[in-house]
């Protein structure tokens, strides 16, 4: 007797969500990414978005490929940290270690070239 296989169904989507990765950089002075790093850090910031070193980004196809990583694990319900912009960090940086990761491509006292990602947000609130 052949015992037959019971079929799941799995659906793939290439967009889990109807959210979008919105992505603007610029200069800084050295006082603003202070007050940046600060305000992030100290959960003042009313916006919930991700500022990287953009001298660290040399593209930004690597960038939605982690934001793509991150709606699909937020999909699944299976994040590997506490938001969805600290995971964006977490799948960019390629380190187990969000600590690790944010240091490695986030902003510093001395960042002077800030990379603003936000999802589900219009270029204007980015900018």
């Amino acid at each position: 007797m052949v015992k037959s296989k019971s079929k799941k169904k799995r659906k793939f989507l290439s967009q889990p969500t109807s959210q979008e990765l919105v992505v603007g950089a610029g200069s800084v002075s050295r006082v603003p990414a202070v007050e940046l790093l600060n305000s992030s850090l100290d959960g003042s910031l009313k916006l919930e978005v991700s500022f990287f070193n953009a001298l660290l980004i040399p593209d930004v196809f690597p960038l939605l490929a982690a934001a793509q990583k991150a709606l699909i694990s937020k999909s699944h319900d299976s994040l590997s940290t506490r938001t969805l912009h600290s995971e964006l960090f977490y799948n960019y940086s390629g380190s187990k270690h969000i600590t690790e990761s944010l240091k490695r491509c986030g902003i510093s006292e001395t960042t002077t070239y800030i990379l603003v990602a936000q999802f589900n947000a219009s270029l204007l609130e980015i900018l």
